[in-house]
C-alpha cells in the first residue's frame, strides 16, 4: 500500500462548493444528512450550541434554495456526531444526539408527521460520564457479523446479552481517532482508517490520517500506512464511490485549528482507491469543514459540512465560517 499525494482534481473530477445557508456566529457541533421528509431527497440537520442553542435542519425547496426548519431550542448542549434512525417503527427517522463534556444524556427527538414542525425530544438514558461521540460499527473479522469500533480496539459482541464484549486493540499512539471501514484495495477484507480529529486539543500541532490492515489474524495489532501527517485537526472522515469505478474511495476533511490561527490553509481532500494505492486529490481548500457528511444530490455524490470556529477566537470571522457549504462534483 502506497500514497501518491499532491494532485488536483481532474477537469472531470471537479467539484464546486456551494454555500446552502449562512447563519449568525455560532459554535455548530453536529452536522446529520438523511431524508427526513421522504421527498426522495437528503437533508441537513445541523446542532449549534453557543450562544443559541439549536438543532434544525435544511432542505432545498423546488426553487433550488435550502430551507431552514427549527427542530428544537429548549434542549442542552448537544456534541458533536449523532445519527438517524427510525426508532420506534414509524417508518420515519428520528434523530439521536448526546450531550457534550457538560452533558450525560443521550435523547432521541421524534419527528411529528409535518417535519417543519418542532420536534418531541425524549431522553434515551444518562451515561456514567459526560461527553458521547461517534463510533463505527462493521464487521472487522469477516465472520459475517458486525462489530464496534470505538477508539482504537474493536469489540466482538457475546453470544449471549449482558456478557462481556471482547476486546481487541488494533492500534495504539494515536489520539482523538474517528473511524470508517471499507475494503478500499478489494482484497476480500476491510481496512480501518482513523483521523485524528482534535490533535490540537491533544497538545499537537497537526493531526494524521492512518489506514491499518489486518495480518493474518484480526485480533492481533494492524499495519499502519499513513496518508497524511500535517493536518489540521481532520475532523472529517467518510467513505463513498466518490469517483463511480464501484471502489470505496475516502474523504478527509481539515477543520482547521478551532482558534482560526492556522499555520496552512485548511483543505479538503479526497482518496481515490487504486487497489495497491490511495491516490490523494485536494478538491477545496481554504474553509474548514466539521463533522462532513456524504451526500446524494441529483445522482452526485458529494460532501455537505460546516466550518467549527469557537467563539473565543479573535481571529476574523467572514460569512463563511457560519456557513452550511455544500461540494458536488462538476
Amino acid at each position: 500500500m502506497f500514497i501518491k499525494r499532491g494532485e488536483i482534481m481532474s477537469k472531470s473530477m471537479r467539484f464546486i462548493r456551494h454555500t446552502i445557508y449562512i447563519g449568525q456566529p455560532s459554535e455548530r457541533t453536529s452536522c446529520v444528512v438523511g431524508d427526513i421528509n421522504n421527498d426522495g431527497t437528503p437533508e441537513v440537520i445541523i446542532a449549534a450550541r453557543e450562544p443559541k442553542r439549536e438543532i434544525y435542519w435544511l432542505g432545498r425547496a423546488r426553487s433550488g434554495q435550502w430551507e431552514y426548519h427549527l427542530i428544537d431550542d429548549t434542549f442542552d448542549r448537544v456534541e458533536a456526531g449523532g445519527a438517524l434512525a427510525d426508532i420506534d417503527g414509524d417508518g420515519k427517522l428520528e434523530l439521536v444526539a448526546g450531550g457534550d463534556w457538560q452533558g450525560n444524556i443521550i435523547y432521541w427527538w421524534d419527528s411529528p408527521d409535518d417535519p417543519t414542525k418542532p420536534w418531541i425530544r425524549r431522553e434515551i438514558f444518562r451515561m456514567p460520564q459526560n461527553q458521547s461521540h461517534d463510533q463505527m460499527i462493521a464487521d472487522v473479522d469477516g465472520d459475517g457479523k458486525n462489530e464496534l469500533i470505538a477508539g482504537l480496539s474493536w469489540y466482538r459482541p457475546p453470544k449471549k446479552l449482558g456478557e462481556n464484549w471482547e476486546r481487541h486493540e488494533f492500534a495504539r499512539g494515536y489520539v482523538s481517532p474517528k473511524s470508517v471501514v471499507a475494503d478500499f484495495d478489494c482484497d476480500g477484507k476491510p481496512e480501518i482508517v482513523i483521523s485524528e480529529g482534535d490533535a490540537s486539543l491533544n497538545n499537537r500541532q497537526y493531526g494524521r490520517v492512518v489506514m491499518f490492515k489486518s495480518k493474518n489474524d484480526p485480533t492481533d495489532m494492524w499495519e499502519p500506512y499513513i496518508l497524511h501527517n500535517k493536518l489540521l485537526d481532520p475532523h472529517s472522515l467518510q467513505t463513498a464511490d466518490f469517483d463511480g469505478d464501484g471502489t470505496p474511495d475516502l474523504f478527509v476533511g481539515e477543520m482547521g485549528l478551532p482558534n482560526g490561527d492556522h499555520p496552512h490553509p485548511p483543505a479538503q481532500r479526497i482518496y481515490l482507491s487504486r487497489g495497491n494505492k490511495m491516490e490523494e486529490h485536494i478538491i477545496d481548500e481554504g474553509i474548514g469543514t466539521h463533522e462532513a457528511k456524504v451526500i446524494v444530490i441529483d445522482d452526485k455524490v458529494g460532501i455537505v459540512g460546516k466550518p467549527y470556529r469557537n467563539l473565543r477566537s479573535s481571529a476574523p470571522r467572514g460569512p463563511e465560517v457560519d456557513g452550511v457549504h455544500l461540494w458536488l462534483p462538476e
